[in-house]
């Protein structure tokens, strides 16, 4: 069983969806199958649509779609913005939705939200230009402050602190 039906049997199994209420869009499946599911979602019978690289381009599913859980990390930043377009668009009949990046404990997440981070900030420099501002909006994001949150060993967290603490002072 692949990991797209296992997330849809624990969804089924313990969170009490039924089966049909939750449909699949993986690569290899035929573009008719593809769209079935798309239409399944985007008239209620479907009440989550599991998606993989397959949905990021030409799917349209902001007629139902509230929250997207992207976990699927990209070095490239733009595709993350792909992604969310999915459901963050006009003519979306709910006036906000939640986009939201599941992050592992202790694991390379962190470095690697860094790296989007980083990336994200040589992309903005280069999109704004005076008087207009792009739509990469950072404020409310501090890998620093992620990186600590996921670290949960108190000496690994601690050596985090002192590397962050100092490469403030460098650069001040």
């Amino acid at each position: 069983q692949g990991g797209f039906e296992k997330v849809k049997q624990y969804l089924v199994d313990v969170i009490g969806y039924k089966s049909e209420e939750i449909a699949l869009v993986k690569g290899g499946m035929s573009p008719s199958r593809k769209e079935s599911a798309k239409v399944r979602f985007l008239s209620g019978e479907a009440k989550i649509l599991i998606g993989s690289k397959a949905i990021e381009v030409g799917v349209d599913l902001q007629d139902n779609g509230a929250i997207l859980y992207n976990c699927f990390f990209d070095w490239n930043p733009t595709n993350a913005t792909q992604v969310a377009g999915r459901i963050h668009r006009q003519g979306n009949r709910f006036n906000n939705v939640r986009i939201v990046y599941p992050l592992l404990e202790n694991s390379a997440d962190s470095i690697i939200f860094q790296y989007l981070y980083e990336k994200t900030m040589r992309l903005k420099e280069i999109w704004d230009v005076e008087g207009v501002k792009s739509q990469l909006d950072l404020r409310d994001f501090d890998p620093n402050k992620l990186k600590l949150e996921l670290i949960t060993d108190p000496m690994k967290r601690a050596s985090m602190e002192i590397i962050i603490a100092k490469d403030k002072i460098e650069e001040e």
